[in-house]
């Protein structure tokens, strides 16, 4: 067990050192999400109120383009270095590599999403800080990276996978994206609800996350076997 959590931690942390060295994921993926959420507000400029009612679907939207640029990089090093049948037939558990990958997937998208945050506040003046907010998008966070680290090694070795992702990715998101559209809508008051459909759609977030979280690795593995 102490040599699993080991192989995920090194993971993590060679990924990241090459990151914070390159900056080849982080900063492509901000700039796509800051142009984005520009071209979203000057798009709509017909007064506040509009803003706020699709704001939400607006950052849902950025962050699920902006994660599948992540998804794409989950292994292109490794690819591009040669390296990834090596890792892939090397002694380590093949699920501690998904694990490894998918932290370090969420701790990049986490990130994008933090340096975002206050930019969308000053455009559209809503507030993603609050405690349900983070919890809301940090759920859905795992989701949709605990789906795409998956689809990222079905998809590496493919000419096409910029193409394949989305139409991959966006399809199964779809429960994840109406949970989190529903839960904001109640907490900004845009949606008539109270806290025991707005404890549903969190608990719904939880369960896709808990599926995925023990299906993806699964898909994982026997991705990597054949």
């Amino acid at each position: 067990m102490k040599y699993y959590f080991s192989t995920i931690s090194q993971i993590v942390i060679k990924d990241l050192k090459i990151e914070l060295r390159t900056k080849e994921t982080i900063v492509p993926t901000f700039v796509f999400a800051l142009i984005s959420i520009c071209v979203f507000h000057i798009s709509l400029s017909f007064g506040l109120n509009s803003y706020q009612k699709v704001s939400i679907g607006i950052w849902i939207l950025t962050i699920l383009y902006s994660s599948i640029l992540i998804m794409n990089r989950s292994f292109s090093r490794e690819i591009e270095s040669e390296s990834l049948s090596a890792i892939l037939t090397s002694p380590i558990h093949h699920d501690a590599l998904y694990f490894g990958k998918l932290s370090y997937n969420v701790i990049i998208l986490g990130l994008v999403q933090v340096i975002l945050s206050p930019i969308f506040y000053i455009l559209f003046e809503v507030n993603v800080y609050s405690y349900e907010m983070l919890l809301i998008f940090g759920l859905g966070t795992i989701g949709i990276c605990s789906v795409g680290t998956t689809f990222s090694i079905m998809t590496a070795f493919n000419t096409i996978r910029d193409v394949l992702m989305p139409l991959l990715l966006i399809p199964i998101q779809i429960p994840l994206i109406i949970a989190i559209v529903e839960s904001t809508n109640i907490l900004f008051g845009f949606n008539i609800g109270n806290s025991s459909e707005l404890i549903n759609w969190i608990l719904l977030l939880v369960s896709f996350d808990a599926i995925f979280l023990v299906v993806s690795p699964i898909a994982f593995c026997i991705i990597v076997k054949n």
